[in-house]
């Protein structure tokens, strides 16, 4: 669910930062502990090699590129809302939707509006 991509999108960003060096601010360095927090988000067995304000830092930088990510993600949103509305309404219609009806929805060559027979008729009964 939501939270289970914040704790992605935050330990990815925080890699970002931390581990590849993708922060003007920080710059190209290895921050902290090179072993994984293990328990309860701190490596106990390591001792603290980080300041902090190089934490702070680290945290700032994090929220920054989480923040442009939200942004950009919100404005994609809002700039293809009738696509996503096209299709969230034929998966209404039909739960399942395959990669080319997708595509049309979302180009906008089908609309859906159009009649959605049915999927597997019971014998004897005709498709509304």
């Amino acid at each position: 669910g939501a939270s289970n991509d914040l704790e992605r999108a935050t330990q990815i960003s925080r890699s970002m930062v931390t581990k590849y060096g993708m922060s003007e601010k920080v710059g190209n360095m290895v921050v902290g502990s090179a072993h994984d927090e293990v328990f309860l988000g701190r490596d106990f067995t390591t001792s603290k090699n980080l300041s902090e304000q190089m934490a702070s830092l680290v945290d700032s930088e994090i929220k920054i590129i989480l923040d442009d990510a939200f942004a950009r993600c919100e404005n994609i949103l809002n700039e293809k809302m009738d696509a996503l509305v096209r299709v969230a309404e034929r998966l209404l219609q039909k739960e399942i939707i395959d990669a080319k009806e997708f595509e049309e929805l979302y180009t906008g060559v089908a609309e859906t509006t159009e009649e959605v027979p049915a999927e597997n008729p019971a014998e004897g009964e005709t498709a509304e």
